[in-house]
């Protein structure tokens, strides 16, 4: 019994340290809902999908319930919707870096917000008022409204940290403005960077779509060849991404860079994505004796430390397993 006891200690104390963006329980303390406006364009939708003009001003309303029987104070943030290495759209990296094509952030649209208590069992409205900018343009702005309980339990977790405290609970509310007609994507190749990323060196191609339009299906292929020959010594294709409007990502090309002697590569790339399709040929230098950073991507990086969790919990439980069966053989 003992041994049983401590097992259990370990365990909950191996969950408390895996990392994740968010920790949740089974169970929530808090909800949001949108109250949709009438500039709604799809009614049907959960998320603000609104219908905007230049210079117009308006307020928006979250629905804030505490299903929990005690006092809360939930601390609302925008965030700007930032593509992934994935490949896919974020809506909750408030600490990620905007595009250089970006000219007007969801942050700079949205007014400041700030925390709501909220008593057992109560129901708030929570007001965001949005003011356009002046100028007149076409596309979308995306983003996030992005919801967490106020935990008065531990210290704020660090600016770049992947870790949040256990039994904290977050939501994200879809943001879009339309203004305008829609655009279509241009996509941009620009440097190939080298990773050290959990723990093996990788290429990766930057991507940037420059225009305020999301980016849907897109799948690129990648053939790599000796500088000026056009036998093709890797390959690969990744389908079904998405891109956020006006935002960049870092798209692995080479999972190993090491496999590779030294010297200068080719790499033709295909893309295709909203009907349209993009060509594109770079060279890069792979250096024997070259050092390269770690890339700080919390996608992958939360992912690995979740899977090594994981995997500590699994030992702790067989080796206790293992002490068990061998006492009672032995008992």
């Amino acid at each position: 019994m003992k041994r049983i006891k401590w097992l259990s200690v370990i365990v909950c104390l191996a969950i408390g340290m895996v990392p994740g963006n968010i920790a949740h329980a089974a169970s929530t303390n808090f909800s949001v809902t949108a109250v949709i406006p009438s500039n709604q364009i799809d009614k049907n939708q959960t998320y603000f999908d609104l219908r905007m003009e230049p210079k117009q001003t308006q307020t928006i309303q979250v629905r804030i319930d505490n299903h929990s029987d005690r006092q809360m104070t939930v601390i609302p943030s925008i965030i700007n919707a930032t593509t992934t290495l994935y490949g896919d759209i974020n809506y909750t990296d408030e600490h990620a870096k905007a595009d250089e094509s970006l000219r007007f952030p969801l942050t700079s649209i949205v007014q400041p917000v700030h925390a709501v208590t909220l008593n057992g069992r109560e129901s708030r409205l929570l007001d965001l008022r949005l003011v356009m900018p002046e100028e007149k343009q076409n596309g979308v702005i995306l983003g996030g409204i992005h919801f967490i309980e106020k935990s008065d339990q531990a210290a704020k977790p660090e600016k770049h940290s992947a870790i949040l405290i256990q039994n904290q609970y977050a939501y994200v509310i879809g943001l879009k403005l339309n203004e305008g007609t829609a655009v279509q994507p241009d996509l941009h190749f620009k440097s190939i960077k080298m990773y050290a990323l959990n723990n093996q060196e990788i290429a990766a191609m930057n991507i940037q779509n420059s225009r305020a339009v999301i980016v849907h299906d897109l799948s690129v292929k990648t053939q790599v060849m000796k500088e000026g020959s056009k036998k093709i010594i890797q390959s690969g294709t990744k389908k079904n991404m998405r891109m956020a409007p006006n935002s960049n990502f870092d798209m692995p090309i080479i999972q190993n860079v090491a496999s590779l002697r030294p010297g200068k590569y080719d790499v033709h790339l295909f893309a295709e994505a909203n009907g349209k399709s993009w060509t594109a040929d770079r060279t890069f230098v792979i250096k024997g004796d070259e050092t390269v950073p770690a890339h700080r991507s919390p996608a992958y990086s939360s992912l690995y430390k979740w899977l090594g969790g994981a995997l500590f919990i699994v030992l702790i439980a067989i080796i206790f397993y293992r002490l068990g069966k061998h006492q009672r053989k032995n008992g």
